[in-house]
């Protein structure tokens, strides 16, 4: 347990923080869509199956959620990263609750993303001052610190909340009576064809 928290999760963490930063920042490869981050933690923790599963449905629930503008929908690679942590990481949280918290934590760092990408956009203003005042404006040094700070933050959010609700999740699932084990166990089972649905949607509105 004490090198998950002190070597795997750390890892694993920066790691999910470096492909999230695909999303809006760099690259835009799709590297960051749950389809790639759900598989690839997955195989790095050992269990590939729950990274194909947790990534395909956070895939699904989060197709219509796209960055536009100042619009910052549901942090998809957060909510997949996350979810595969719990369930296939060292506390073994069973998919059927680590889903649900997954896109929690998503929801969650949507929030947090909101605040960085305030604090970021002074950077521009940094760089315009110094092109006013006939200077360079530090392009290289700007986008280093920009994104740095963005994944420095993911990747400290990632592995604190994952840090808390694996222990957390784990003891809950054993504790709670079994008939609400059972319900949120159906509420997942039922979960590909709600996620299905979105998918549907989501291209009813592009035909």
């Amino acid at each position: 347990m004490t090198a998950w928290y002190l070597f795997s999760l750390p890892a694993l963490s920066a790691g999910i923080a470096l492909v999230e930063t695909d999303s809006v920042l760099v690259g835009q490869w799709m590297l960051s869509r749950p389809l790639f981050v759900g598989p690839l933690t997955g195989l790095l923790c050992g269990d590939i199956q729950a990274g194909v599963v947790l990534g395909v449905l956070t895939e699904l629930f989060s197709v219509e959620g796209l960055p536009v503008g100042a619009s910052i929908p549901l942090n998809a690679a957060v909510a997949a990263g996350c979810a595969v942590l719990l369930s296939a990481g060292a506390w073994a949280v069973p998919m059927a609750a680590a889903f649900p918290a997954g896109l929690a934590l998503g929801a969650g760092h949507q929030r947090l993303e909101t605040r960085v990408r305030h604090w970021r956009s002074g950077l521009t203003l940094r760089a315009a001052q110094a092109l006013g005042d006939g200077g360079p404006p530090g392009w290289r040094r700007l986008l280093l610190r920009s994104l740095g700070i963005h994944a420095a933050v993911t990747a400290a959010f990632v592995y604190a909340t994952v840090s808390v609700l694996g222990p957390a999740l784990s003891w809950s699932w054993d504790a709670v009576p079994a008939a609400a084990r059972d319900a949120v166990s159906f509420a997942f089972e039922i979960g590909p064809w709600i996620g299905l649905a979105a998918l549907v949607r989501a291209f009813a509105w592009k035909v």
